[in-house]
């Protein structure tokens, strides 16, 4: 039975290295647009004192058109200051974000009773908890601050949970979602605890003052700052899972 088994395999075999090569030749491909879109967008973003180009605006060179005096809905936003990225200061000086909404509506029973009462088929839908949702249209930090936006939305959900210990742990015990100016500091007071040293060096330990756009990596290490547990999860899948995954797919359809 094996030498049956292995001689009526010998084919797939010769197709799964042929696959595994393919995997590593399409992962390279995505590894260099990967690192190609990333620099392009640290140019624009992250890691330059201005943006390449003029205001639409007013023509002039140096500020965002949302940063622009002529712009009738530019943001009043507190002016930018270099925070102590020291935890008792910080507790004292931080400042709340003024779209956070901790008392809003719970739209997920809502979604949960419109997703159960109109299913798709392969589909699958995943529901959180209830967020204080946060926008970065149209404020200071169009363009570079939705990975802060991302944390403000992790925060509020952890503070509506009513975790009395969560509560405390967070920002200080201030019970309120800070602003885009104090996560900044409270994140390089994370990474000076030694929390995500890799993107410290990256950032050179400091994001304040600065349009440098963050992700997830940052918002696990803040998070773990304040002792709560954050789990990064790589969504990449293989070209072996994606091949195995429509074969099958095929045959449930015939």
């Amino acid at each position: 039975m094996c030498l049956h088994f292995c001689c009526r395999c010998w084919g797939c075999c010769c197709c799964y290295g042929r696959l595994q090569e393919m995997e590593q030749q399409q992962f390279e491909v995505q590894q260099q647009d990967v690192d190609k879109e990333h620099q392009q967008l640290q140019m624009q973003y992250g890691f330059s004192d201005k943006r390449p180009g003029k205001c639409f605006r007013c023509g002039r060179e140096g500020h965002w058109s949302v940063e622009c005096p002529s712009n009738p809905q530019r943001s009043q936003a507190r002016p930018q200051e270099h925070l102590p990225a020291v935890p008792a200061q910080l507790a004292a000086l931080q400042q709340p974000d003024g779209h956070a909404q901790l008392h809003s509506v719970d739209v997920i029973p809502l979604l949960l009773a419109c997703f159960e009462t109109q299913p798709k088929p392969h589909s699958v839908v995943l529901l959180s908890g209830a967020v204080g949702f946060h926008s970065g249209s149209g404020q200071a930090d169009s363009g570079w601050g939705c990975g802060y936006r991302n944390i403000q939305m992790q925060i509020s959900h952890q503070l509506l949970r009513g975790d009395r210990a969560v509560r405390q742990a967070l920002f200080g015990g201030c019970g309120f979602v800070p602003d885009v100016a104090s996560l900044q500091a409270w994140l390089e007071a994370a990474w000076a605890a030694g929390f995500d040293p890799g993107g410290a060096a990256m950032f050179g330990g400091s994001v304040q003052c600065s349009r440098r756009w963050v992700g997830t990596t940052e918002a696990a290490a803040l998070l773990r700052f304040f002792g709560c547990r954050a789990q990064l999860v790589d969504s990449w899948v293989s070209l072996a899972v994606m091949f195995v995954l429509r074969f099958f797919l095929r045959v449930w359809q015939s």
